[in-house]
């Protein structure tokens, strides 16, 4: 009779059990049916707004929401958000202090896009994760809060339009969490025309660029504390490994403005920002250079490390860059180039390159003299300062071996060049010294060199000018000569 009496209770409790469950089943279903044709309703009445809700579920024993099938549809934007979970969530601090707490809301596999309907601006983002813990709603003075320091964010792809059209930009496999670093796949940065039709679009001087990274990394960094920070970022490290970087610089056309030094741009900024480090490994470099409709000068490098100090905008602060260059099986190129964030944009460059032939930069020369020179660097260093207005320093290059060639079968602009090149050919190879220093010089042959800025010309130009003239003054020392009595005479 007692097996019976506990057979009862069992199933009397099995049955209630059964039914509390079916119940709080069937409060689900009919609460979730509610709040979704709730927010269903409410959305139609919005005519100014496009946005659509699939299914709400409600649990009431896990205290969570899920909505599913959310769709927006306005002003450009276009978005689409398959599931978003909330919860669990802490009802009870609601009747005592007024606050309602979340544990952690989900966002999976989010999609938006952007499209500007006065520009050709686009922006694109797929497969979007988030995660955000510990959320706080107070509903007496509606104040938010959440764990700034558990997180998580990953993105499938951002795929990037400028306003111009000109230029797009692509990231893949972007991820961050907990205040970590930030990571970045493979991006790339690209002009949308070929580089030429670009220039001629412009009809002024113009940079052609397309720069592809396997990867980008940061130092850990808090973006909360960061955005609260509106006059200064700052950002401890930087590390990019860059697969291909392609320049191109036309200067076909003449300049419609002048150009500014790069410190007063930086300067002129509207945010301070500063990178206390930075370093970057880019294992190809190809820069050309256009200077005539029909040729261009080209040089690769292969594997340059570049390592940045203080990558900054701060005024008072200094910028400053390293880099270190493979030429050729033995050849190297070590640089080091400070910008002062000063008034007179002060700078210092400092550039020292060693046992390299001359042979692999006529890819560069021949399209654009018509000549090419063969010989063996032993050194070159330059060391100089500079402003806004000139720079001044000290230029040697040891050399040996030279040998001057004029082709005439070449196609340049300078056709009094290519018509005497048998002519010009053996003048250079009797006129210019075949080495420095030479059988007769005691010491190699050393040049203080000076360039002033020409505000229609841009920077990289004026920084490279006196390596340009010291090379002249080293090969052309008979010039230079009657170039320094020219100007003495035109003073007097």
């Amino acid at each position: 009779m007692k097996i019976r009496k506990k057979t009862l209770i069992l199933s009397i409790c099995g049955a209630l059990l059964a039914l509390v469950i079916a119940c709080i089943t069937c409060a689900d279903i009919i609460i979730s049916d509610i709040a979704t044709r709730q927010v269903q309703k409410r959305l139609a009445e919005i005519d100014t707004l496009d946005l659509t809700v699939g299914d709400i579920d409600v649990f009431l024993v896990a205290h969570m929401v899920n909505v599913q099938d959310i769709t927006f549809n306005g002003k450009g934007v276009k978005a689409h958000v398959p599931q978003v979970t909330v919860g669990p969530i802490n009802y009870k601090s609601l009747w005592k202090d007024k606050t309602v707490s979340i544990s952690r809301v989900k966002v999976s596999d989010a999609a938006i896009a952007y499209a500007d309907s006065t520009s050709k601006m686009t922006v694109e983002v797929d497969s979007v994760d988030a995660l955000v813990h510990d959320i706080r709603y107070c509903i007496t003075d509606s104040s938010f809060a959440y764990n700034d320091s558990v997180y998580s964010l990953s993105v499938g792809a951002v795929r990037f339009m400028a306003p111009d059209g000109l230029s797009r930009a692509e990231v893949h496999n972007l991820s961050y969490e907990d205040n970590g670093p930030v990571k970045l796949g493979y991006t790339r940065f690209c002009n949308t025309l070929p580089p030429a039709k670009l220039a001629d679009l412009m009809q002024e001087p113009t940079t052609w660029v397309d720069v592809e990274l396997n990867s980008l990394t940061t130092s850990p960094i808090n973006p909360w504390k960061m955005a609260q920070s509106k006059k200064q970022y700052e950002l401890e490290s930087l590390s990019a490994d860059v697969r291909r970087m392609h320049v191109y610089r036309d200067v076909r056309y003449k300049a419609k403005h002048p150009f500014p030094m790069p410190q007063s741009v930086l300067m002129a900024m509207p945010v301070r920002f500063e990178i206390h480090k930075a370093d970057a490994v880019v294992h190809t470099l190809d820069v050309e250079f256009a200077s005539t409709n029909i040729n261009c000068g080209k040089l690769r490098f292969y594997n340059m490390k570049a390592a940045l100090n203080c990558i900054t905008n701060i005024p008072k602060h200094t910028f400053v860059s390293r880099v270190k260059a493979a030429v050729g099986e033995k050849g190297t190129i070590n640089a080091k180039f400070a910008m002062h964030m000063t008034r007179m944009c002060n700078f210092d460059f400092d550039v020292e390159a060693k046992e390299f032939e001359t042979a692999r930069l006529n890819t560069f020369v021949r399209p654009l003299v018509g000549m090419t020179f063969d010989c063996h660097i032993d050194k070159l260093s330059a060391a100089y300062s500079g402003d806004s207005v000139q720079a001044t320093g000290q230029f040697t290059m040891l050399y040996h071996g030279l040998k001057v060639q004029v082709h005439k079968e070449d196609d340049i602009p300078y056709k009094v060049v290519t018509k005497n090149a048998k002519t010009i050919t053996t003048l250079a190879n009797t006129l210019i010294p075949k080495s420095n220093p030479t059988a007769v010089d005691i010491h190699p042959r050393s040049y203080k060199v000076e360039a002033k800025r020409d505000i229609w010309q841009q920077f990289p130009l004026y920084l490279f000018m006196p390596i340009i003239d010291g090379v002249k003054e080293t090969m052309l020392p008979g010039l230079y000569v009657h170039k320094q009595v020219h100007e003495k005479k035109s003073k007097k």
